[in-house]
């Protein structure tokens, strides 16, 4: 077996030279398995990725950039935005991008034509913006050294801070669920705060963690931080106001990401590689099995039977997980700079690649055998609503939408990650012919509501 190995040629452009874009054609070490590079935009420092439908948000350095990827191997600029400082996190929700920009707060940009983007307002939140988390008309901003910041964006050109809490460390990561945000806020752990009146947010509990949280992932009335050195960490929310830990378990590296399917909990555990610690008992959580990656996980993504790791100078590698205790590489490529993130849809993985900016990369392995059903969804008229019920095989992000006839946004009941099992939602509105936008996994279904008097 031999290795395939690309020179990388570096051109660049002097100022006022009129040429704009990348400075080289392909910012690829090409070392490979079952993995093909389909395209990409090669230009950083690209920290972040969001992707939605054939639309790829792309953090390249101090712009905002906005890809047509319907045909990944041919990646067409639609339109692009800069902002003061630095793109540190992306949230796409209808026509809006939320950008945390790093040192200038949070930046509105209104992508409804994508190929004339263009930024409609903003809020200064004081610190470094690092995560957003939107939900309907409020923007939720973990603001690094000033904690968490609440942004009424019902009016997108004029956001306005409704309430904050200093969370008392740096805010590194949030998560909303209902009335509840939850912060991963570095040396002062877990922070719950209530935000049912968000002019006036208020600290319900917290738990010291023990080290850094850096990442919060929250199933049910289970609270996971990814802790650095202490590794994960599982703290019951069910009484946010006494939240306690009942399991953790010292994963070896540094733990610096989570995602949880079901009752397995992967970890990317930075020196260590890929960690599964199965959680079904969250007081005894157990390692059933681990993989190094080779460099410094960094991100993790979970695709059925396959966990997708940002490994940092190792690039993209691909773990197959269907037996859980003996996790083997199935695929990886060796991308030309640091793997921040990844963002997968289907069999194609997004990687964020820091200088080398955004790799889009084909997994051509092989099939893992597990074919995703459409979740079993009902819906039923209620006298002034609808409830929806459904069951997920595996933890999904569903978002249930509301608009009136006339196309007009009304509500959102619904817009997050969810354990598998059942969920029920209900909705209450006046009388009227609504339509309901439900996206679950991917997949897209549209509801026609009448409410009569």
């Amino acid at each position: 077996m031999f290795s395939m190995v690309y020179l990388l040629f570096s051109v660049s452009f002097p100022a006022g030279s009129g040429v704009q874009g990348f400075d080289a054609n392909v910012g690829t070490k090409g070392d490979s398995l079952n993995c093909t590079l389909v395209g990409g935009w090669f230009s950083g420092f690209d920290y972040t990725v969001f992707v939605k439908d054939t639309i790829a948000y792309i953090g390249d350095g101090v712009c905002l950039r906005i890809l047509n990827v319907k045909d990944p191997s041919n990646p067409v600029v639609l339109g692009m935005v800069k902002v003061p400082s630095f793109v540190r996190g992306i949230y796409v929700s209808d026509t809006l991008a939320y950008v945390g920009d790093w040192g200038d707060g949070l930046r509105i940009i209104n992508v409804k034509d994508p190929t004339n983007p263009s930024e409609v307002g903003y809020y200064d939140t004081g610190s470094d913006a690092y995560g957003v988390y939107v939900v309907d008309t409020l923007a939720y901003v973990a603001d690094w050294g000033d904690g968490l910041r609440i942004i009424n964006v019902k009016d997108p050109t004029n956001p306005s801070e409704v309430g904050y809490y200093d969370t008392g460390w740096y805010a590194w990561d949030v998560y909303v669920v209902d009335t509840l945000a939850y912060v991963a806020d570095d040396g002062d752990g877990l922070r719950i705060i209530n935000v049912k009146d968000p002019e006036n947010p208020t600290e319900m509990g917290y738990y010291i963690t023990g080290d850094y949280a850096l990442g919060v992932y929250v199933v049910d009335t289970l609270a996971y931080v990814a802790d650095g050195n202490n590794g994960l960490r599982i703290i019951n929310v069910k009484d946010p106001t006494n939240p306690t830990e009942v399991g953790y378990y010292d994963t070896g590296g540094y733990a610096w990401d989570i995602y949880v399917v079901d009752t397995l909990a992967y970890v990317a555990d930075y020196s260590d590689g890929l960690r599964i610690i199965n959680v079904k008992d969250p007081t005894n959580p157990s390692e059933v099995g681990y993989y190094d990656t080779g460099s410094l996980a960094h991100g993790v993504y979970v695709v059925d039977t396959l966990a997708y790791v940002a490994d940092y100078s190792d690039g993209l590698r691909i773990i197959n997980v269907k037996d859980p205790t003996n996790p083997t590489e199935v695929g990886y490529y060796d991308t030309g700079s640091y793997a921040y993130g990844v963002y997968v849809i289907d069999t194609l993985a997004y990687v964020a690649d820091g200088y080398d900016g955004l790799y889009i990369i084909k997994f051509a392995g092989s099939s893992t055998g597990i074919k995703k059903k459409e979740p079993d969804l009902s819906m039923n008229m209620l006298g002034n609503g609808f409830k929806m019920s459904f069951y997920l095989e595996r933890s999904e992000r569903v978002s249930i939408k509301v608009f009136d006839i006339g196309g007009r946004y009304v509500s959102t009941p619904v817009d997050r990650v969810l354990s598998s099992g059942y969920h029920t939602f209900r909705w209450k509105g006046r009388p009227g012919v609504y339509f309901v936008r439900v996206e679950i996994g991917g997949k897209k279904m549209m509801e026609r509501v009448v409410i009569v008097k």
